[in-house]
């Protein structure tokens, strides 16, 4: 057997592991640009903590 064959569920495990935080991750950036572009006057420490969840 090949080390593909042999280590396919693990692999297939890594994948999907790394596929849901990258779905996850993408919500929330969708969620905090909604956040920002919303028509909204932000005060400074709220802008600040806005700019914080992208860093």
């Amino acid at each position: 057997m090949s080390f593909w064959q042999e280590n396919y569920s693990f692999i297939k495990e890594v994948y999907d592991t790394r596929y849901a935080k990258m779905v996850e991750w993408m919500d929330n950036v969708e969620m905090a640009i909604q956040k920002v572009c919303a028509s909204k006057v932000y005060t400074s420490s709220e802008f600040k903590r806005e700019k914080d969840n992208f860093h």
